[in-house]
Parts: C-alpha cells; structure tokens; sequence
C-alpha cells in the first residue's frame, strides 16, 4: 500500500490512490515515500503502521457530567449547553471537558465545537481550548474568537499566551450574536485552525508540541468586568493513533 507525504505539511496517508488534497493544508502537491512493490517484500507491510481512528467525545447536548473537570465558577450547563460569562474584570476563565484517555501514540487530534455569542462586549474573546495536559493547568493550544470579527490562535504555557496571530480580523467569522464552528487541528508538531469551515493559520511548536484529547472552553471579560456570554456546544473530538 503506497505512502503519500503532503510535501507543503509532511501530513502522510496510508492509501490506494493519491489523495486529491491535503486535509490540513488543502495542498495537492504529494509524494510516495514508501511502497510494497512485490509479495517478495514481506517486511514492508509490517513496517507500515495500523491506523486506528477514535471518536473520544460527541456531544451535540451539553449536561453536567463528571468529565467536566474543572467547570469555572462563572459556568453553568442549560439548555443543552455549557454557558459561561465571566464577571471579574479583565479574567479570562476555561472549563474543561477531562477525557482521562492516554495521549501515548496520538500523532493527529481533531477538535471542534461550536460557540454562540448571546451577550456582552463584542472586543472580548471567546472560544476552544486543545489538547490540555492536565485540567487544573492550562497547557494547551487555543483558536478564539470576537464577536466583531477577529480571531487569535497560539500556545499557553505555564500562564503565558504565546500568541501566533493576536487578534487578526477574518471575513469567516459571523459577527454578532451568531454561531461559530471553530474547529483545531494538530498532528506532530503542525497546528491548524479553521473557522466554520475555512482554514485560518497553521503554525509549528517544535519545542515541545502538546498530546491529549481533552478539550476545553474559553471565555473573557473586560475591564469593566463586563463578561462575553457565551453558549457552547457540539463538541467533538476524534483521535488518530498509528499501532505496530
């Protein structure tokens, strides 16, 4: 079975034909970098891994669970949602969905939920949180969002934002009081994001690049302590682990 490597991402897949384009990148520029050319090579199709693809959450309704672990004092779970809006001036505050699965041998990580805006200031931002390494601790990725349009993605780590776009205006995002598919994708040390649909950056963390398949949600308030309210739901997260 041919091995075809995205040459703009490295994303590799394990098929019959050359896929049209990449999932990641949209790119449809490939390579075959390996191939079981005659029964005589036996070894080649051991040396090929088994993928095995895993739905970890599906919820199109929100209820209060004991994976929700930790849920922010500011949030609360009605009408098939988790709302969230925070009242502590210039605070950001995250909830978190603890999957308790083992990050060892994730290579992709799919994550998507969608965000709907209800009230508040439309300059504070709102949105998913990836891949988070322990639940009381925010390291993790993130894609979050305005409701005037602009978008941020980057890396938290040991309470610092490193952002990679800060605040980027987007002509994906619907503004206002509408909703959002926001959707993070991660597979090695590549991170992509898209919004309801639409790939909006990529970006590397090769220093060390985050495994898990717990994901989270993230909402702001400003100075004033006027807090975005936000509802979230349709979370969704699928697992690709490649197995000797």
């Amino acid at each position: 079975m041919p091995v075809y490597k995205c040459n703009e991402c490295s994303h590799e897949y394990i098929q019959q034909s050359q896929p049209s384009n990449c999932e990641v990148c949209n790119a449809n520029d490939f390579k075959i970098i390996e191939e079981k050319k005659n029964s005589r090579f036996r070894d080649v199709k051991k040396s090929i891994p088994s993928i095995i693809e895993e739905t970890i959450i599906d919820e199109r309704l929100i209820k209060p669970s004991p994976v929700w672990l930790p849920i922010s004092k500011f949030a609360k779970f009605e009408d098939g949602s988790l709302f969230q809006q925070v009242s502590k001036p210039n605070w950001g505050e995250w909830s978190v969905w603890n999957t308790n699965s083992s990050s060892h041998n994730i290579q992709k990580a799919d994550y998507s939920l969608d965000v709907k805006k209800v009230n508040g200031p439309n300059n504070c931002l709102y949105g998913i949180l990836t891949t988070i390494q322990e639940p009381t601790v925010l390291n993790c990725y993130y894609l979050l969002i305005t409701s005037n349009g602009h978008f941020s993605i980057g890396k938290h780590s040991t309470k610092k934002w490193k952002h990679h776009v800060d605040r980027k205006k987007h002509s994906s995002i619907r503004q206002g009081d509408n909703i959002n598919t926001l959707r993070v994708v991660t597979e090695g040390d590549l991170i992509t994001g898209f919004i309801n649909g639409q790939k909006v950056e990529s970006f590397r963390d090769k220093f060390y690049p985050y495994k898990s398949s717990n994901i989270g949600v993230y909402s702001t308030s400003n100075e004033e302590g006027n807090g975005v309210a936000v509802y979230f739901n349709n979370i969704k997260v699928i697992t690709t682990i490649f197995k000797d």
